[in-house]
Order: C-alpha cells, then sequence, then structure tokens
C-alpha cells in the first residue's frame, strides 16, 4: 500500500471514529430490575384521566439507556386499544421526589400494546424504546419513570409490591384532587414492577480521542 493510500484509510477510519459516540458496542443488560409480580401477585396502583404514577430509581451501571421494562397491564379487555398514555423519564429532586421541571424524554405508548391483567406472570413487563432520549447512565444517577395520561376513560394497573426491593428509589403518585397538589408516596416502602436496559458504550469524549489518534498515526508514519 502506497503512502497516500496508508494515510487516507487511517484518516477514513478517525472520521468515522469521530462520527456518532453513543453507537451501541454491546448487547443491553438489565441494569435495575424490580419484579413485582414474582414478589406480589396482588397489589397494582391504577393510572387513569389527569393521575400519575411514578417510580424513582438510582442507576448502577454506566451506558446508554437503550429499553424501560414496565409491568404494566390493562383492567378490561373493553379498553380502547388506540388510547395513548405517555411514559417520561425525569430527574430527581433532592427531597427523592420526581422532578417535573426536569424532563428528559417522553413516549406515547396505547393500551393495545399492554396485557391485560390475566396475562401477567412473573418476568412479564412491556418494553418501551427509550434510545432517542439519549440519555447516558453513570453510577449514583437518579431517575424518574412517569407514567400518566389525560384520555377520558383509561384506567391501566401498575404492578407493585412492598418491603422495598429496590432501596434506591420508591413509587410515588399524584393525584389531581388531592389537595395540595403534590407528588405523594403512597405506602412508605413500595415499588413498582420495573426494568432499566443499559448498553454499555464509550463515552463521546474516548470515542473522538480514538479518531483523533488514528489521524495522528497516520501523520507520523508518512
Amino acid at each position: 500500500m502506497t503512502h497516500a493510500r496508508f494515510q487516507a484509510t487511517l484518516l477514513l477510519a478517525g472520521l468515522l471514529a469521530v462520527g456518532p459516540a453513543r453507537v451501541g458496542l454491546a448487547v443491553p443488560v438489565v441494569d435495575q430490575q424490580v419484579d413485582a409480580f414474582l414478589l406480589n401477585p396482588s397489589p397494582s396502583i391504577v393510572v387513569s384521566m389527569n393521575s400519575r404514577v411514578a417510580q424513582t430509581l438510582t442507576a448502577g451501571s454506566e451506558g446508554l439507556l437503550t429499553d424501560l421494562g414496565l409491568q404494566l397491564f390493562e383492567y378490561t379487555t373493553e379498553s380502547d386499544p388506540l388510547a395513548p398514555f405517555t411514559v417520561e423519564i425525569a430527574s430527581v429532586l433532592p427531597d427523592g421526589r420526581p422532578n417535573d421541571a426536569a424532563i428528559f424524554g417522553s413516549r406515547t405508548v396505547t393500551m393495545g400494546q399492554l396485557p391485560h391483567s390475566s396475562e401477567l406472570s412473573p418476568g412479564v413487563f412491556t418494553m418501551i424504546d427509550v434510545r432517542s432520549f439519549d440519555l447516558w447512565l453513570s453510577p449514583g444517577d437518579e431517575l424518574a419513570i412517569i407514567v400518566s395520561s389525560t384520555f377520558s376513560g383509561l384506567e391501566l394497573g401498575w404492578q407493585f409490591t412492598g418491603g422495598d426491593p429496590h432501596a434506591g428509589g420508591s413509587m410515588w403518585d399524584f393525584n389531581p384532587f388531592r389537595v395540595p397538589l403534590a407528588w405523594n408516596l403512597p405506602y412508605e416502602t413500595a415499588d413498582v414492577g420495573f426494568q432499566t436496559w443499559v448498553d454499555p458504550v464509550p463515552e463521546p469524549g474516548t470515542a473522538s480521542l480514538v479518531g483523533v489518534g488514528l489521524v495522528i498515526l497516520a501523520r507520523r508514519r508518512l
């Protein structure tokens, strides 16, 4: 290979490395999980029109948040399969409550994507892709998963359990009929069923440095 071709090859490799920094390099893995149905198959909290339910959590791994797994279900087969509800990820306030002023991303989901209550079993989670949020996690980061709807007649359940299986967070609810309007702990030690999936990708600065290094190497070999 001539010097010119060798230089061009390495320069191209360097530019590719400097490209999109958060391209997954591995298969996403579960970071945090509460299988509420496995721990206690009975209790669930209702998300209805204008009400909101949240789960706060603490990340344990570093990487790109790719998916949420939520143990949501529809109460009745008569639900409108196109009835929408919203899944958001927010930051957490110092007192542990979800921070409505800092929403990282939002997805609209429909009731038709959820199992019926009779179809729930241990390990059954509705998967929601959140790669578009581009949310990089580090160990100790605190997040809130918020489920809400403004659709009239919608009622969905979110399986929960007591005993505080996730010590890094709690289940919260926001009832529009409660005064004052605020996030509250319906139970002191309860968590809903959830999973967070993380892809351990290189941080943006790391990928850029790889590209620069390849360019420098090409120049030195001329």
